[in-house]
């Protein structure tokens, strides 16, 4: 990592046929929500999620992971040092289901120099490699700028894309549009356009970016358009 930055894993393991939500949750569950912490001057810079399993029933679609997942954060410091004596405090709330559902919540407490909680570079390599990169266009697949169509009953986000490797766009899972219900059962990707249907709050509610991972043939990319 570069100066003052190093990744926090927090990993998750879970009980045979439970699974804890993705950060857009879908029609029903809830997102693991985590607070930090820490002392002045640090600061978390990004969190990461890996790619979830997309559970399909007769009532909904939700996303989520199974058996384990690892989330990772960037912790950047005002000043790298060897011997950082720093205290972090992490507060998890979350919800697993399996034919129903449990909440949970805990209070994790950690120094940063402590070798008792410090993974080694493989487990932590292992962790990025099921991380989505963020998708940079190229001559043969580009993704264009956010477009809006309103109907009477439903508005629809448009993400169009083109090239000759147009046919490698298979799906979306969008992230949580703020005042917005999305309709996850109506996502398409058709006619060259990934195309989310949401119901606003409000007839004035006009979202300006859309944002999740786009499903390749050949792997799974974050992507992001405003408009």
């Amino acid at each position: 990592m570069a100066d003052g930055a190093r990744e926090i894993a927090l990993h998750f393991v879970l009980k045979p046929e439970w699974h804890l939500y993705w950060t857009n949750p879908g029609d029903a569950g809830l997102p693991l929500e985590i607070s930090w912490t820490l002392p002045p001057g640090y600061r978390i810079d990004t969190v990461r999620y890996p790619v979830p399993k997309r559970y399909v029933s007769e009532t909904s679609i939700d996303f989520g992971y199974p058996d384990s997942v690892t989330v990772l954060a960037t912790l950047r410091s005002p000043e790298r040092t060897s011997s950082d004596t720093a205290g972090i405090v992490v507060g998890l709330d979350w919800l697993v289901c399996k034919e129903s559902c449990i909440q949970g919540s805990t209070t994790l407490r950690a120094r940063l120099n402590d070798p008792s909680t410090r993974w080694t570079f493989s487990r932590v390599a292992r962790a990025e490699r099921m991380m989505p990169a963020p998708w940079r266009d190229t001559g043969d697949l580009r993704f264009g700028t956010l477009s809006i169509m309103r109907g009477e009953h439903r508005t629809e986000l448009r993400i169009p894309f083109s090239g000759p490797n147009a046919s490698r766009v298979k799906d979306f899972y969008p992230e949580l549009i703020p005042d917005c219900t999305i309709i996850h059962s109506e996502i398409e990707v058709k006619n060259n356009e990934i195309i989310v249907p949401v119901t606003p709050n409000t007839d004035t509610i006009a979202p300006e970016r859309l944002s999740g991972l786009i499903r390749l043939t050949d792997g799974t990319f974050t992507l992001s358009r405003t408009r």
